[in-house]
């Protein structure tokens, strides 16, 4: 068998080395679904959503018959909504829960603000098919317990890991250890507002190793916000930096920290060169702090993000509560080094308004919630595909199709199952090419729109074109250039 290579294959693979420096790109975003509010539906969502395959779990602070907000679960592509959980009024298991979900095997884990036995806010778990919800805390408050929990709960084997905006020694919020069962709760830390603490902590708890790290909406030196480090045994506290505000610095955080490697990532409500807001990295020991992004709050620019960065590859993903073209909100991109700044897109109150979370990754879409907007401006749940994938079209039962790729499902994780090739996790977030890697045969496979079906096999060191699978993800044929044999793979 002969088969003759296009003129142009050999051409571009210089190109399959580019893709980690290409600016992100996104398709247009799509509603998953619309909150109605009260009182069949949820509304106005303050956290995102958590990811098994491709169900999507979240809650919102509002909406329910009882006002107090819903837990609730939809597929990826809109089909399946249903409400697994709505808050009763006070004093109930609950009320107004105003952070994201805990995913663990079949398990959901949250917090909510108010409710529970004295009002001031509960730890739950319950399951995901909507059945055994237990209340695992009460939160009574200050002094010695803590009150009115704004994140999420960070799990680390049976330990579950959580800040309260108030409560603690001084009531002026704590850092808290609870098991899964409920069991073992302790104040790890109750901050004092001095110069050398914080104090109202929002967001989460990001872990490494026994090292817990996060934020306070206030406090330090600056009075306007910290960057802390403690121990999961509840010592070693001690701030990593101290938000002074002004043009070259951050002010008022109200995220969290996303961790990766040595090096933490976060973003500030105010602060930088508009007093808009800014994106940050610093490292663990609190050195190198630099600011990467000040936002404007302009139409090619955010402002005011609320929530916490995502990172896929080199490249940071977050929102903004205002700015775009609509001044409603952003979702935008950002490379770790701090090049690269995009808007991937402007919300229009009809697509969505003000999101205040951060977004979650399925390795071809980011999903997130915006707290207003939609059809019943009760806020909603999107999505925003990205690189290749954004200009894929969503054929129903879990399924898209790229006219150039084929069909492939979103299973989560960042893997696809592709109609013929089976397994695979693609990697990058250019638009023109992306590596792909081939889960039945262990091999990394670059192509693009333009040149599947040929690949580049970088084990090989050839081109490989394929030409025929089993469609069960059991291996296909393909080409060998390289050897000019045709082989199983």
């Amino acid at each position: 068998m002969k088969i003759q290579l296009r003129s142009w294959a050999i051409g571009m693979l210089g190109a399959a080395t580019l893709f980690c420096g290409v600016v992100a790109q996104a398709g247009a975003v799509r509603t998953v679904h619309a909150f109605a509010g009260y009182p069949g539906d949820g509304a106005a969502p303050h956290g995102t959503v958590a990811i098994s395959g491709s169900t999507l779990y979240g809650m919102t602070r509002e909406g329910g018959p009882g006002s107090n907000g819903v837990i609730y679960k939809v597929n990826s592509d809109g089909t399946g909504y249903a409400l697994l959980h709505t808050f009763p009024a006070f004093p109930g298991d609950g009320a107004r829960p105003a952070g994201s979900l805990t995913l663990s095997g079949s398990l959901l884990f949250g917090t909510t603000y108010e409710g529970g036995a004295a009002g001031k806010g509960t730890i739950f778990k319950m399951r995901t098919d909507g059945g055994g919800l237990t209340v695992l805390r009460s939160f009574s408050g200050a002094p010695s317990d803590g009150e009115g929990p704004q994140g999420s709960l960070t799990l680390s084997g049976s330990s579950l890991y959580g800040m309260t905006w108030f409560g603690g020694a001084y009531n002026g919020g704590a850092v808290f250890k609870s098991g899964t069962n409920g069991t073992g709760f302790t104040l790890l830390h109750s901050f004092t507002n001095h110069p050398t603490d914080g104090l109202y902590p929002e967001g989460s708890l990001a872990i490494s190793g026994s090292t817990l790290f996060g934020m306070t909406d206030w406090g330090g030196a600056g009075g306007q916000g910290t960057v802390f480090k403690l121990n999961t045994s509840g010592g070693g506290f001690g701030l990593l930096h101290s938000f002074a505000g002004g043009t070259t610095d951050g002010a008022w955080p109200r995220g969290s920290l996303t961790l990766s490697g040595s090096t933490l990532y976060g973003m500030t409500y105010n602060g930088g060169s508009a007093n808009q807001g800014t994106a940050f990295k610093m490292n663990t020991n609190g050195s190198s702090f630099n600011v990467l992004h000040s936002f404007t709050g302009a139409a090619t620019d955010g402002g005011y993000p609320a929530g916490s960065l995502t990172l896929s590859g080199p490249t940071l993903y977050g929102v903004t509560s205002v700015g775009g073209t609509g001044y409603v909100g952003t979702v935008f991109s950002l490379q770790t080094d701090g090049t690269g700044f995009g808007v991937l897109h402007s919300f229009t109150t009809a697509d969505g308004s003000g999101p205040l979370g951060s977004l979650a990754s399925s390795g071809t879409a980011m999903f997130g919630t915006t707290e207003l907007g939609g059809s019943s401006d009760a806020g909603l749940v999107f999505a925003l595909p990205l690189g290749l994938w954004a200009g894929a079209t969503d054929v129903g039962g879990g399924w898209s199709y790229l006219p150039w790729f084929g069909y492939f499902q979103d299973v989560g994780g960042g893997w696809i199952w592709h109609g013929q090739l089976g397994w695979m996790f693609p990697n990058g977030s250019s638009t023109a090419s992306i590596w792909l890697w081939y889960q039945h045969a262990s091999l990394w496979l670059w192509t693009s729109d333009s040149a599947y079906p040929f690949l580049w096999s970088s084990s090989h060191n050839a081109w490989l074109w394929y030409y025929e699978g089993t469609g069960n993800g059991n291996g296909g044929w393909f080409y060998n250039y390289g050897t000019g044999q045709v082989q199983w793979l």
